[in-house]
């Protein structure tokens, strides 16, 4: 008896099944055996795979049971040690199913593995490095839509697999039963992982496990969103512990409300219309829900390992594989700084010439009336330092940054604002920290350790203000978002300002949002600064702009707007 038996639902899937089945040909593990479990197919499929693939075993349905009626059959049809789940759509690397076996082999205390997903077409981008949990019931791949540069690399552990190329144990399944069948599709392998964790069961990812897969080749549309809405209120029902209810259900009714709010943006499109009316109907269903819930009997088993498990997981970059002749980039974003400029770059590039490092220093100059650009070009051709000016029309600091951030080379990227209110010792502290890994350092004057100086109250107490309302609405445990000293890797600068939208001052509220929502660790840390007269902040005017900024941030994040390969 094979050890694995690989499960792959299709449903007109003829176009597919021959890139997916051709790769497992080329498997470096033997010891498997192949099932396509057709769901009732209209096109060629059977026919194909028993013609030009004999080796694989072909269970033709009926109907279509969905992806989790066929997985099931698969499963009940086998008997191997471990079963494997692939989708028709994915093209697994030769080393992928031995690598999963070896993972389990080695963890006999984890009863799922799950595979590095990329995107089929753009094979340096992730799909899924292992799925995540919410307290909220919001589900997650790790690391969609972004760049592979080697942040997943680790051997980890995640809540769940992605149920388009997982392993599981045989056992597991005589443990929790088999895949919901009530979701069809969607969810349903974050179910199973609820279920494993109430028993105490883990999942581990396996970053040499390498998948393919072309999304949504075939699912996608109103249906997938359909389902996907639909299936939520289930999810959460029927595997939430009531410990858990009891101490998230605002954080629940914030993401269903969420849902609702997006779905009513976008209600002209079939998508959107589909989400809503899933959820709607996902929630009249609640007595059926609880009696799921009942026949689960989560109340009756220990929640701590599912608790335990909930969360964004948190990214660092320790692993990258960046490289670049330069390692430091200064960007100083300009307006009319005629008379700072010379100083503030002379301070600078004695800094980072002490460093004995590799830098350049990109000043940006927002379309300044006052010769700005002119000064930094002399200041460059007299000192001989890398210094080079970017000149723009005026569109505001925000937009300054992301053009300098992206237009920098150096691995790491420090923000530094004209006024030089920061010493540039200052980023002393904030390299270490990135060269370890940490994505996003930023400068604190409110952290213990931090000072200030000569600052007027009124201004103080107009900022203290401003970041409760930011923390409210948006960066709840960041105590200051608007320090214009930033350090960034420039992994994590090309993620973060390829999806910036906005042009002004509320431009670092929405970084630091679209970090936490990639999962990026933020660190504050203390700097000494010192108020300069002559800032071009206005604090009521502005003030004023950074809050509707905010609430413009939250809507873009409704809207998808962050969600998506990032610009260049």
């Amino acid at each position: 008896m094979p050890r694995v038996a690989v499960i792959i639902p299709n449903y007109n899937g003829a176009a597919l099944l021959p890139g997916c089945l051709e790769a497992l040909r080329r498997q470096t593990f033997k010891d498997f055996v192949t099932v396509v479990v057709d769901n009732g197919s209209t096109d060629t499929s059977v026919d194909l795979v028993r013609t030009r693939f004999p080796e694989v075993v072909v269970i033709a349905l009926p109907h279509n049971l969905g992806f989790a009626g066929a997985v099931n059959r698969g499963i009940l049809e086998t008997e191997s040690e471990f079963v494997a789940l692939l989708n028709n759509d994915a093209e697994p690397e030769p080393g992928w199913l031995e690598a999963l076996v070896a993972a389990l082999n080695a963890r006999p205390d984890a009863a799922m593995a799950a595979s590095k997903l990329l995107l089929y077409d753009r094979r340096d981008v992730l799909h899924s490095a292992g799925d995540f949990l919410e307290a909220s019931g919001r589900p997650g791949n790790r690391g969609v839509w972004q760049r592979d540069w080697g942040q997943f690399d680790g051997v980890d552990e995640v809540f769940s697999a992605c149920g388009a190329a997982a392993l599981y144990r045989r056992s597991l399944f005589a443990e929790v039963g088999l895949f919901d069948e009530a979701y069809r599709a969607y969810l349903e392998d974050i179910d199973l992982a609820c279920r494993a964790r109430l028993r105490g069961r883990r999942c581990i990812y396996v970053p040499s496990a390498r998948v393919y897969h072309r999304l949504s080749a075939t699912g996608g549309g109103p249906l997938a969103a359909h389902l996907f809405g639909r299936n939520l209120p289930r999810l959460i029902v029927k595997n939430f512990p009531g410990r858990l209810l009891a101490k998230a259900w605002p954080a629940i009714a914030a993401y269903q409300l969420g849902i609702i709010l997006e779905s009513l943006v976008h209600i002209r499109e079939p998508a959107a219309r589909a989400k809503l009316g899933g959820l709607i109907a996902g929630w009249l269903g609640l007595p059926a829900l609880l009696s799921a819930r009942r026949q689960a009997r989560t109340s009756r088993l220990d929640p701590s390992g599912l608790l335990a498990s909930l969360g964004r997981p948190q990214v660092d970059f320790a692993r990258s594989t960046y490289h670049s002749d330069v390692d430091v980039s200064v960007v100083i974003p300009a307006y009319n700084e005629a008379e700072r400029i010379p100083e503030t770059l002379s301070q600078v590039v004695k800094y980072l010439d002490g460093l004995g490092r590799t830098y350049e220093v990109l000043v940006v100059d927002d379309g300044s009336t006052d010769g700005t650009a002119s000064l930094v070009a002399e200041f460059a051709r007299e000192s001989g330092a890398a210094v080079r000016v970017i000149r723009r029309p005026h569109a505001g600091k925000g937009a300054a940054v992301r053009a300098g951030m992206l237009a920098a080379r150096g691995r790491f990227r420090l923000l530094c604002d004209a006024d030089l209110s920061m010493p540039a010792d200052g980023f002393d502290r904030f390299i270490p920290l990135l060269e370890a890994g940490v994505p996003v350092v930023i400068g604190s004057r409110e952290v213990p350790g931090a000072h200030r100086y000569n600052e007027p109250a009124h201004r103080h107490l107009m900022g203290r203000v401003y970041n409760r309302i930011i923390q409210l609405l948006v960066l709840p445990g960041i105590e200051d978002t608007q320090c214009g000293f930033k350090g960034f890797r420039a992994e994590a600068a090309l993620e973060l300002f390829g999806r910036q939208t906005l042009d002004g001052f509320g431009f670092d509220v929405e970084i630091l949002f679209i970090a936490r929502r990639l999962g990026y660790t933020v660190r504050e840390v203390p700097v000494e600064w010192y108020y300069m007269p002559g800032s071009k902040v206005k604090p009521l005017r502005d003030t004023w702009r950074m809050f509707r900024d905010a609430l413009r941030v939250r809507l873009n994040a409704l809207c998808g707007r962050y969600d998506g390969l990032p610009r260049d």
